[in-house]
Formats: structure tokens, sequence, C-alpha cells
């Protein structure tokens, strides 16, 4: 939560606000607590005020939503042992909240986060017991920036995976500045191109939280 203290000023004179603990080197400031309405960006603001007025401050880094393919079309698909991976991209520190994948099978996953050398585990977790067809995991994987690779090949079924008739496999996705999913580690899957097992992630980077609020007193008299 960020700590910004109220302040109290004169009629029409120039009041600052102050964020005092800041995480980032740049906030956005509004004049509405929806965040529609921008008026200035750092971590102080300086406003002549003509009456007690209220601003509200978010992280201007956030983003919280999805990234890569929405879903599977059955009819497109192709079923696998999972021994490929994707190749993605991570431009500033971000969490993978969750994913979906389609199982043709019950079985155990595993899911594994591997470092651009592809010999480095930076996470994994496994998801006991899961039934056949379309599952959404919790993966809640904090990375820095970097390349890394994902992986389901410790997993003990098979998955299904979205193939070249599929007018919606188009890499790369990307959302700027924030991370850009670039295809697989295998050149001839890349070159069909394939879509390989894991779809509609969940990713968010920043303060996702509500706006503070931050208030400019005139004082009665």
């Amino acid at each position: 939560m960020l700590q910004i203290p109220d302040v109290q000023a004169e009629t029409d004179k120039t009041a600052t606000l102050t964020i005092n603990n800041p995480a980032e080197t740049e906030y956005d400031w509004f004049a509405d607590s929806l965040g529609t309405t921008l008026i200035h960006s750092g971590t102080t603001f300086s406003t002549a005020v003509p009456q007690t007025t209220t601003y509200y401050v978010g992280d201007h880094n956030k983003f919280s939503g999805y990234i890569g393919m929405k879903k599977i079309d059955i009819s497109k698909s192709y079923t696998r042992t999972p021994a490929e991976s994707m190749k993605f991209q991570v431009f500033r520190t971000l969490t993978i909240d969750s994913l979906s994948l389609f199982l043709v099978n019950a079985q155990t996953i595993v899911i594994d986060i591997l470092a651009e050398n592809q010999s480095t585990t930076v996470f994994t977790k496994s998801y006991g017991e899961c039934a056949a067809g379309d599952q959404r995991l919790s993966i809640n994987a904090t990375l820095e920036p970097g390349i890394y690779y994902m992986s389901a090949k410790n997993s003990t079924g098979t998955l299904r995976h979205s193939y070249e008739a599929d007018a919606n496999v188009a890499f790369p996705y990307t959302v700027a500045g924030v991370m850009s999913i670039l295809g697989s580690n295998t050149p001839w899957i890349d070159a069909k191109p394939w879509y390989m097992y894991f779809y509609n992630w969940k990713i968010s980077s920043g303060n996702t939280c509500a706006l503070t609020p931050a208030t400019t007193t005139i004082p009665k008299t």
C-alpha cells in the first residue's frame, strides 16, 4: 500500500503530495478513483488547490491480463507426450498467475520453468491427479526479465496442442513491455507452426491494487 500523507494548503496556493514509500520510479496520478483522467506522473505531485480535493495514485507499470492463445480447438489439435517446451521472454518482473492445459487422460501434471540455458529449473510445481479435459492451473511463478522455457515433460500423460490448421496460431503473442510468447524449443515445430500445450496465460506485473487516495485539504476558517 502506498503511503501518501494528506496535506493542508491555502486556497489557490500550491501544495505538494509525496509518496513516502515508492517502489517504482514513476507513478500515475488521476483526478478520479477509476483512473480515467491522468493528470501527472511521478513520485510527487504539486498543484494549486482551489478547494479540498482528493487525487488517486497508481503504479505506472501495472498490468494484469492474458497472453497466448485463448483456448484449444479440438478439431485442429493433436495429442502428444509433452517433450517440448514453450519459449517466452519476460521484459520486466512479473508473475504468471495461471494457465490452461487440455489433458487427454487423467494424470499428474508437473510444470517446470527453465532458464535460458534450458538446464536450470527456476520454478516447479506438481498437481496431483488431474482429470482429463480442460484444466485451469494456478501457477504463481514470479520471474525477473529474461528468456525462459515452460515445460510439462515430467507429467505422467499426454496433452493436446494446436497445429497449423488453426488460424489463431500466430507467434509471437506479446504484451508490449511485459512479456512475449515466442514459440517452442524445437525448430521444426516453430516452422509449421504448432502451439504447444499452454493456453490463456494470466500474468500480472507491478502493483495491481486499487488506486491510493491522497487529499489536499483547505482548512475551514
